[in-house]
């Protein structure tokens, strides 16, 4: 399991601006309840509806849980759409 780091309260405001200028103002954010950094040094939020992170070069993505035990892995880029993976549960969608 990788490990979740500290986020300053500074650079966890600035990287969710970041995200909601990627995905823009159609997608639902949620409610911020944790703000960290993950191994790779991308800011990392959990809302109350989903994982989201601040990646490099302005792309946002989420990882949402569905049915049948399944995640959905969407990225986002000036307002668009660029990617979406489902895949099972547990797994790296990416392989």
């Amino acid at each position: 399991m990788r490990a979740l780091h500290p986020l300053d309260p500074q650079k966890a405001e600035d990287a969710l601006v970041i995200v909601a200028a990627a995905v823009g103002p159609a997608v639902a954010l949620g409610r911020p309840l944790v703000a960290c950094l993950d191994d790779d040094g991308n800011p990392q939020f959990v809302t109350d509806t989903a994982t989201w992170w601040a990646e490099r070069g302005g792309i946002a993505a989420r990882l949402v849980a569905l049915t049948g035990n399944r995640v959905e892995l969407t990225r986002w880029q000036d307002g668009r759409e660029i990617e979406r993976i489902i895949g099972p549960d547990g797994t790296d969608p990416h392989g």
